[in-house]
């Protein structure tokens, strides 16, 4: 998923190079959210395996969506022999998974 680029001038009436800071932030604090809801809804209940399990799932892809806009944002600083690391992300997803179904 790549980040768009901001489309609109900055306050200063320049356009800001980079990409669009709300959109960040929305596609940070959302699954943030998620993530913490889920978390303290494991704490503070005793729930049915089902209930944990879609709870746990929803931890699982709501950090590999932080994870994904966090590797868009770093990307142009990234150096081109750890470019490779960003491929194995969906392995990495699948591993973390297969823990969370045992």
């Amino acid at each position: 998923m790549a980040l768009p680029e901001r489309s609109r001038p900055a306050a200063s009436g320049r356009p800001e190079a980079g990409v669009d800071t709300q959109l960040v932030r929305h596609l940070l604090f959302n699954p943030l959210s998620v993530v913490r809801g889920s978390a303290q809804t494991l704490l503070a209940r005793d729930l049915e395996p089902s209930v944990r399990s879609q709870l746990l799932e929803a931890i699982v892809a709501s950090s590999t969506d932080i994870e994904r806009v966090l590797l868009d944002l770093l990307e142009p600083a990234r150096p081109p022999q750890l470019r490779r690391l960003r491929e194995t992300a969906p392995a990495r997803e699948e591993r973390i998974r297969s823990r969370v179904q045992t």
